[in-house]
């Protein structure tokens, strides 16, 4: 897509979103599973969370002392979040 990119950039065309391309996608708001929450699990809902992304995890047991909300399956978890990790 790089070369594509190029190309559109030399005919001067600058609206890249009509040819396809998405510049970003905004990540706050969404909703992000997580699946453990040991220490990186725990690291990336931390950073999700100042980011302002709903954070929610399944792992074998709940975890004591965690913002997030708990899922016991993983199925309806995936159902619920726009991100799985």
């Amino acid at each position: 897509r790089g070369a594509q990119l190029a190309a559109l950039q030399r005919k001067g065309q600058c609206l890249l979103a009509r040819k396809g391309f998405a510049l970003a996608q905004q990540v706050s708001h969404k909703k992000l599973g997580i699946l453990g929450l040991g220490r990186i699990g725990r690291a990336i809902a931390e950073i999700a969370s100042v980011l302002k992304i709903q954070v929610s995890y399944h792992s074998r047991r709940p975890v004591a002392d965690v913002p997030w909300p708990y899922h016991a399956s993983v199925l309806a978890m995936a159902e619920d979040v726009d991100f799985l990790l």
